[in-house]
């Protein structure tokens, strides 16, 4: 903060540090850039990435990356834009406003990428877009939205894509499915009536519910909510925000103080 002088985000900085070759990317915020990228070794600065048009703080979002059109791509947000830079030169491609009703601009869900398409989500109104990227002659990159889905509202539980279909949770605790090229709504569900972080494994959505703790395993079908299993942690207190991940047949979940590990090996 003191040597780019960033402004704090509301929430503080809650982004992860990304290690993208021999570089870390955090982002900053501010007058001086939007993101920095230091060499891993020494903490040296190696780039550092513009400013948004009005010198806005930093999101909670964790730096994103894609290839694209021969160009290594990184995707950052601020509280009121999505900014696409080029990983290696920090040359700003493309600027795309990204302001929700929160006040404070609070984005924290990383974008979706393929195959020359972005998709967006935030909550606190704003919901889901989806953009077609088309790269210039000058090598900057022109996002043309194609649809836009404002009940898809993804607050800070993640976003899952699996074939054609984006599976989350919405700011309502609504759980829904939605065609990435399309932003049609597959279905939409209220298993627990919670916005829930996911995490994809072996073919499944393992979801833990912020309020009850509920863990749900859910089955990604493009048609319909299906669910094939569920428990409540035990000694559960307050939300539950971190995301499961499982790992070596074991399914990891973190809430408040506690650690739990559970056995989910096929047998």
């Amino acid at each position: 903060m003191t040597d780019y002088n960033a402004p704090m985000p509301r929430w503080f900085f809650g982004h992860s540090i990304v290690v993208e070759g021999d570089n870390l990317i955090c982002l900053v915020g501010g007058e001086k850039g939007l993101a920095v990228a230091l060499d891993k070794r020494t903490g040296e600065t190696v780039l550092v990435f513009p400013p948004t048009a009005r010198n806005a703080p930093t999101s909670y979002m964790t730096p994103y990356f894609f290839d694209f059109e021969g160009m290594r791509v990184l995707v950052l947000m601020s509280n009121e834009t999505v900014e696409g830079y080029d990983a290696k030169t920090a040359k700003k491609l493309f600027t795309i406003p990204w302001r929700n009703q929160s006040g404070s601009g609070t984005n924290i869900t990383a974008p979706i990428y393929r195959e020359g398409h972005l998709l967006l989500s935030t909550g606190y109104e704003l919901g889901a877009k989806g953009f077609r990227l088309t790269k210039n002659v000058d090598g900057t990159i022109t996002s043309t939205e194609l649809w836009h889905e404002p009940r898809f509202q993804s607050h800070h539980h993640g976003l899952i894509l699996v074939g054609d279909y984006v599976y989350g949770t919405t700011q309502r605790g609504e759980w829904a499915a939605i065609n990435f090229l399309t932003g049609k709504a597959a279905y939409w569900a209220r298993p627990v009536g919670e916005e829930s972080s996911v995490h994809y494994a072996d073919g499944l959505i393992y979801v833990l519910s912020q309020d009850s703790a509920t863990v749900i395993l859910w089955n990604p079908k493009p048609n319909e909510f299906v669910e094939l299993s569920r428990f409540t942690l035990p000694e559960a207190e307050g939300k539950a925000w971190a995301h499961p991940v499982v790992i070596g047949g074991r399914l990891y979940l973190r809430h408040a103080q506690y650690l739990y590990c559970f056995d989910v090996k096929a047998r």
